[in-house]
């Protein structure tokens, strides 16, 4: 599952990002950053691993969230941001204000 997080320039994107990946140091190309950071994180369930017990000859795959830091969709200029295309491609949207 992919989840965008989005917002205004200097409205907490990479904070949520980084507390979400459990980054302590700030972005190196903030605020003018123009390429989305990406994370991945594997949700482990006891459930899926008790019925991988039951049937130990299957493959258990653990589901994984995709956290993509959209950099702001207005710059600083008042001009639009990054082509809305990556928005489009996410499954959810946080939306920070």
């Amino acid at each position: 599952m992919r989840v965008g997080i989005s917002g205004l320039p200097r409205s907490g994107k990479s904070t949520i990002f980084n507390a979400l990946c459990s980054k302590d140091s700030p972005q190196e190309t903030h605020p003018s950053k123009q390429k989305s950071s990406i994370f991945t994180a594997k949700v482990r369930d006891k459930r899926l691993d008790n019925v991988g017990s039951i049937f130990p000859d299957k493959k258990i795959i653990y589901p994984e969230l995709l956290f993509i830091d959209i950099p702001s969709i207005r710059g600083q200029d008042n001009t639009e941001g990054p082509d809305f295309q990556i928005l489009r491609e996410q499954d959810a949207i946080v939306e920070t204000i």
